[in-house]
């Protein structure tokens, strides 16, 4: 089992041997769409901050 890690109610997974996080459980693009819709706010600027946080904290688990 890789390292684990979870992001605003997203559960993911390092695969040490591709080297890469997987999505193991929580929210989906589509729930992180969906409620920036539903507060009335840019669902691409959103998703796109979400990501960029889910990357840091992945990097920052790396460490």
């Amino acid at each position: 089992m890789g390292k684990q890690l979870e992001v605003e109610g997203t559960s993911y997974e390092y695969d040490e041997d591709s080297g890469v996080w997987c999505r193991t459980g929580g929210k989906t693009i589509w729930h992180i769409v969906r409620e920036a819709r539903q507060k009335g706010k840019d669902a691409r600027k959103e998703f796109q901050e979400y990501s960029r946080r889910v990357s840091q904290a992945q990097e920052d688990a790396l460490k």
